[in-house]
């Protein structure tokens, strides 16, 4: 009666270990990222083998004034800022005014990117990159933040203090 009970015992004990085994390696191959809510804070890292697309809607600016001045409700949509040719001759330099970023990135070490597409046919029709007080503006070099009508920048912005916004603006040239 022992040996019976011993050996019962046993292989169950291998079946536990097998199914623990079988069930910790199981290898998920979806991962949903939880529709507009914020979703829960995880703080180790995070890996996407099978890579990461995100984005949303242009973000237009189809304007032939001299300025315009981005909404925060602009930039939390989409991720590519589009500078729309106006169709006339005469277009002006536009200087493009960013939003205030607390709503945008509200806490310390929050990130954003957004691409800009400068459709402006006459590469003299420049787009000028202007922060308000509260955002300090960066570029590679002098110049930075002019963007000339036929090609794409980036713009790059992250919460630095409580009450700054660092926003880094790069220009990118034609390649071909």
């Amino acid at each position: 009666m022992n040996t019976f009970k011993n050996f019962t015992i046993g292989v169950l004990v291998v079946i536990v270990l097998v199914l623990g085994f079988l069930l910790a390696t199981k290898e998920t191959s979806v991962v949903e990222l939880g529709g507009s809510g914020s979703g829960q804070e995880v703080y180790a890292p995070q890996y996407f083998r099978g890579g990461f697309t995100d984005g949303g809607p242009n973000i237009s600016v189809a304007t032939s004034a001299a300025a315009y001045t981005l909404l925060p409700g602009d930039l939390e949509k989409g991720k590519v800022i589009v500078i729309e040719d106006t169709g006339t001759t005469t277009a002006v330099a536009l200087s493009l005014t960013l939003p205030n970023f607390s709503s945008i990135l509200p806490t310390i070490g929050d990130s954003r990117t957004w691409h800009i597409s400068s459709l402006r046919t006459n590469a003299a029709t420049t787009t000028t990159i202007v922060a308000p007080a509260n955002v300090e503006l960066q570029g590679d070099g002098t110049g930075s933040d002019v963007i000339n009508g036929g090609v794409r920048g980036k713009l790059e912005c992250y919460r630095e203090t409580a009450a700054t916004t660092t926003c880094v603006v790069h220009e990118y040239v034609v390649a071909d």
